[in-house]
């Protein structure tokens, strides 16, 4: 937790900072309080809080000469200034020692906690860089690494942070391609590779392709990932193959261990480098027509896949985001329709099969990418196309493939509901059921015998979201069926829903909607059914 520290001469103004937003599920906690500037400084110079609200004028010492004398005794805490409407010129002044904001009283609930979440996320950035000499700057490449071919982090944000683990590193200038080493065996437990198996591959690229080409890692799924860097079209797909046969013949192969290589499309910047990480993964179905040794490249998969007809084909990348969000109705309805149209077609059984087989294999990456071992759905994965080319009938082939689509979804939720820590899912089931009592996540911390600070940081780091709001964006989403199934009034729903303003709820409501909860109904009756 990160500390804060406020100072006011005005009591009143103290006891309100105190409770004015819930510091904790900022990811910050008071740490004490003073009423001048001196005694202000006695304990920042002392303690160095992350954070400092103060006021500009106060008695014994202002506040701007609080922050001028921090600065000069070296101290880092950050400020927050709290001004009345005629101190422009001190604020002014206080601007030029790098305060945070200033807040004019009486202070806007909004605003304080936008400033609140730049200073933590500023204090997270240090930490980070604290996180990079302490612990070393290969963690951060991997993360940062996975995150661009992911399209998870900003350009700015990767180009800062490729500074600090491989300034050298040309990858922001040239052209690019993605390889991709996947591995599998029949290991019950879900695990194809393990950890240690997997740097040693990493280490065998390093020490095999040019560092001035490619840069190897591991991604979030525990496969080695090269990214190739082109200029004037080098090194070519004949190198690039060379390359990954050497580390192939050159690791060791534990027992039952199948390896697949597949490189992506060339790409014209670093901030395509998903699409092409993307392509890679794609091409994987075509092992079934490749040896283990053999580099399967894009390019050359879909110019097979595009015969003189058309072929019969799915959206798999669909297939995969229903899958991943347990949409199983959906996915059902979208696969028995794909094979409705290929019965209308007559389509060839040859293409049918393969269509289901990629529909399994889309399966089987989900699988992987949310950690659950293939064996739970499905009995023996490496004979899966033997399996699928034995049915010959095409209702019996959608049958056995909705099947294990459903076990699919299934497998799915029951991890995604695993990884959840029971604090929690107890606080969800409260949520759900008492949304329209008053409650607060101190009182349920100390209902539940939980520490507030600990169990508003754990809810935030596993939802995403801060307590309170999360339990405001509920009773909203609640409050959307009242208003379209009954005729009652607007501020009977607010206090149906917990909300004790009815004001409140239709500002909440107008900001996350972008119109009132009467105007929403107005328009929702409007529409014809």
């Amino acid at each position: 937790m990160y500390q804060i520290f406020i100072v006011d001469d005005e009591i009143a103004i103290r006891t309100g900072m105190k409770r004015i937003i819930p510091w904790e599920e900022y990811g910050l906690e008071i740490c004490g309080e003073a009423s001048n500037g001196l005694e202000a400084f006695r304990y920042i110079t002392e303690h160095q809080p992350d954070l400092v609200v103060c006021d500009i004028r106060m008695p014994v010492m202002d506040g701007l000469e609080l922050i001028r004398q921090a600065h000069a005794k070296g101290v880092r805490s950050r400020f927050i200034v709290l001004s009345g409407h005629n101190d422009f010129d001190y604020v002014k002044e206080a601007i030029q020692y790098h305060v945070e904001n200033y807040l004019l009283k009486p202070v806007n609930v909004d605003e304080l906690k936008q400033t609140v979440r730049q200073v933590t996320k500023k204090l997270e950035t240090e930490q980070l860089r604290h996180v990079i000499d302490i612990e070393g700057k290969e963690m951060i490449k991997h993360n940062v690494l996975n995150r661009i071919v992911h399209q998870q982090i900003s350009s700015y944000e990767f180009k800062n942070k490729l500074e600090l683990f491989q300034p050298d590193m040309r990858l922001t200038d040239a052209d690019a391609q993605v390889a991709v080493i996947d591995f599998s065996s029949d290991d019950p437990d879900g695990r194809w590779m393990a950890p240690e198996m997997l740097r040693e591959v990493e280490r065998m690229c390093l020490s095999t392709i040019d560092p001035a080409q490619a840069i190897p890692f591991i991604d979030f799924a525990g496969r080695v990932v090269v990214i190739y860097m082109l200029r004037n079209g080098a090194p070519g797909q004949a190198r690039m193959q060379r390359d990954l046969q050497n580390v192939y013949d050159r690791s060791a192969k534990p027992a039952g261990i199948r390896w697949m290589m597949t490189v992506g499309n060339a790409v014209s910047s670093y901030k395509l480098l998903h699409e092409s990480y993307r392509n890679a993964l794609d091409a994987q179905p075509a092992r079934l027509y490749y040896n283990e040794r053999d580099v399967i490249f894009y390019e050359e998969v879909q110019r097979k896949r595009t015969p003189d007809k058309p072929a019969m084909s799915m959206d798999y990348r669909l297939i995969e985001e229903l899958t991943l969000e347990c949409k199983g109705d959906e996915l059902v309805a979208y696969i028995r329709d794909g094979f409705d149209r290929f019965g209308r077609e007559e389509a060839d059984p040859h293409s049918v099969r393969f269509v289901a087989l990629e529909v399994v294999i889309s399966l089987l990456r989900v699988l992987r990418a949310e950690g659950v071992a293939p064996s739970q759905v499905f009995e023996d994965e490496h004979r899966l196309l033997h399996l699928v080319n034995e049915f010959n009938d095409m209702e019996r082939l959608l049958h056995w493939l909705l099947l294990k689509t459903d076990k699919t979804v299934l497998a799915i939720e029951a991890r995604k509901a695993s990884s959840l820590s029971k604090v929690t899912k107890d606080l969800l089931a409260y949520i759900d059921r008492y949304y329209h009592e008053n409650f607060s996540l101190k009182s349920l911390a100390q209902e539940m015998h939980f520490n507030a600070v600990y169990m508003g940081r754990l809810f935030r780091n596993e939802t995403g979201e801060v307590f309170s709001e999360y339990v405001t964006r509920v009773r909203i989403d609640k409050s959307l069926h009242l208003l379209r199934s009954t005729n009652k009034k607007v501020n009977e729903i607010a206090r149906a829903l917990g909300f004790n303003n009815a004001n409140y709820y239709c500002a909440v409501f107008k900001e996350r909607m972008g119109v009132t909860p009467t105007e929403y109904r107005n328009r929702k009756r409007a529409v014809p059914r």
